[in-house]
């Protein structure tokens, strides 16, 4: 035992003097995370023992857990630290959480599966379309500046509310559905608002039988939003007579603050976030205080 406690120590000294040894560039160098791991313990220790460089890394259960009950102080943690969420253990068939639900209390990081093509995952990448696809967006002032307290999870001042109305207009050459080959789709348009828990909604068409080629609804939809600056939309184009009840034709998200309003001509990606073109989707877009 003494001989190979010997030999170990002898290695470690090796391998801490070959360390020692290595040169790095000074540009790699600069690129290196200033960020220092923490663990979390509560919000109160956090205020008063953690530093603006600390960064916290929550389990998903965890944080759904302190955004209901702790909402606004969960929002003032972010604002002076960052925060990474994670996929529960749970998740071994590699789905994904909601990203909204973290986004809206202000964490800057939430991990998410890119192999699993889902509603979630079309979320983030509409949330990172903005800013030219560059990987990082800044977050409204009422997540970043101290002097603007809210909860999401209780009354938000009327100062924030806006009335989102959606007009479902027409949709232009949609592809064909998966599971019937050449035939004609029975489209219905659902539109979605997710962002804080009093906003997140969700409206229908009905469907149109076999005009996947030009189905027109002029349908409008009203949404109350509390929090606008918050909210996401997402357009859905499924096919109604489906084998496996909706086979989704296309898609597209975008937070509220990228969107213009107006007649707008929606381009439609598919499951995986590819280009469907020409496939469209015609609407109408008003947000206005009310």
């Amino acid at each position: 035992m003494l001989y190979l406690a010997y030999i170990q120590e002898k290695r470690r000294k090796e391998l801490e003097k070959k360390k020692k040894k290595i040169k790095l560039a000074k540009e790699l160098s600069d690129l290196v995370n200033v960020s220092q791991a923490k663990h979390f313990h509560s919000f109160q220790h956090s205020q008063e023992k953690d530093m603006a460089c600390n960064m916290s890394s929550i389990t998903e259960s965890k944080a759904v857990d302190l955004v209901k009950r702790q909402a606004a102080d969960f929002i003032n943690h972010t604002k002076r630290q960052l925060v990474k969420i994670y996929p529960a253990g749970s998740r071994v068939d590699s789905s994904n959480m909601d990203p909204h639900i973290f986004w809206s209390a202000g964490c800057q990081i939430v991990a998410m599966n890119y192999q699993t093509k889902c509603d979630q995952m079309d979320l983030n990448l509409g949330k990172f379309r903005q800013n030219g696809g560059c990987g990082y967006v800044l977050k409204p002032e009422v997540l970043r500046k101290d002097y603007l307290k809210i909860d999401t999870s209780g009354k938000i001042p009327a100062k924030y509310r806006k009335n989102l109305t959606v007009r479902v207009i027409s949709t232009f050459q949609l592809p064909s559905p998966s599971e019937k080959g050449t035939s004609c789709a029975d489209p219905y348009v659902k539109v979605q608002i997710c962002g804080i828990p009093a906003d997140c909604a969700e409206q229908r068409t009905e469907w149109k039988k076999n005009s996947a080629f030009h189905a027109v609804w002029n349908m409008a939809m009203t949404f109350p939003l509390a929090l606008p600056e918050l909210a996401m939309l997402r357009f859905e184009v499924k096919d109604h007579d489906s084998m496996s009840g909706s086979d989704m034709l296309g898609q597209f998200a975008l937070p509220l603050d990228s969107l213009q309003q107006g007649y707008r001509h929606v381009r439609l990606l598919d499951k995986g976030g590819g280009d469907i073109s020409p496939a469209s989707l015609f609407v109408y877009i008003s947000l206005q205080a009310p």
